[in-house]
């Protein structure tokens, strides 16, 4: 799962024997949340490349409680040929879930590299279903659900004006973004997707990037994302108290948040276009 902070928080783990320990932290990075990351399926090296000399395979008893950040940046994520991957790539393969990380370690029990190879069957039957936990946790987080939602305005870059009250009737789509955010990037082509799906349906889809104006007409020329945009949203995304970008949340033609969920894990849109044809049909 992917998730990017926007400089006031960001989501991490402790792999404390399964246990998941989130908090906050004041740092930006991006990061991909693995809950499987040590296990006794973990295949073995015939033979120790060279750029893991001096380094050994990690197992739960090494790492302790160590936090563990899967990025690219902090520690080299290889290809088993040895080439580094990291950022948009790194974020892109691990969303296959068709490659695993193994972690190396130094004789002082640091994580020094991370090894992706090839996943094996009962490896990804075990990431799926940890992953389907991770994104259900993110799904039950918000405060607001079943909830009035938070009294909220904007105008989008067309200028059309919105509002918590002139919305009333219509299923809102909000999503939480902004340009540098790597996950939030990755996942709009499907977005607009469901923009494409509910065209001419009582569904208003509305991006609040915390960006300025100025920034976010250059880059929406290049990357094209059909929600409504709705520029210097911060002080709405405090309103709805989001902690990590990003973020989604439905709220029905009553006003009420019915669903939220922070990151981009492989299920994340299509949980969202249940979200939207569910309060559709209860519409209807």
């Amino acid at each position: 799962m992917g998730i990017a902070s926007n400089g006031n928080y960001s989501l991490t783990f402790n792999l404390i024997k399964g246990n998941m320990d989130f908090s906050k932290l004041s740092n930006y990075f991006f990061l991909l949340l693995f809950f499987a990351l040590i296990h006794p399926l973990q295949a073995q090296l015939t033979e120790q490349p060279e750029f893991l000399k001096g380094l050994v395979k990690a197992n739960e008893e090494d790492l302790g409680q160590q936090q563990i950040m899967l990025d690219g940046e902090s520690i080299p994520v290889y290809r088993t040929d040895g080439t580094r991957v990291k950022g948009m790539e790194l974020m892109q393969m691990m969303m296959k879930n068709e490659y695993y990380p193994d972690i190396y370690i130094d004789e002082s029990k640091e994580i020094k590299a991370f090894l992706l190879r090839p996943i094996t069957a009962e490896e990804k039957k075990m990431m799926e279903a940890a992953m389907a936990n991770a994104q259900a946790m993110m799904d039950e987080s918000s405060d607001f659900l079943g909830k009035e939602s938070p009294d909220f305005s904007g105008t989008d870059l067309d200028g059309n004006e919105y509002s918590k009250e002139s919305l009333k009737g219509k299923v809102v789509v909000l999503n939480f973004w902004f340009i540098a955010c790597k996950p939030c990037i990755m996942e709009m082509p499907e977005l607009n997707g469901l923009v494409e799906k509910y065209k001419g349906k009582e569904v208003v889809f509305l991006g609040l990037a915390t960006d300025r104006e100025s920034r976010l007409r250059p880059f929406l020329e290049k990357t094209p994302f059909n929600y409504q945009i709705v520029p210097n949203s911060g002080q709405l995304a405090n309103a709805f108290e989001v902690m990590g970008f990003p973020t989604h949340i439905v709220i029905d033609p009553e006003g009420t948040v019915v669903w939220a969920t922070t990151g981009l894990g492989p299920t994340t849109v299509e949980s969202l276009d249940h979200q939207i044809e569910s309060q559709l049909s209860a519409k209807e």
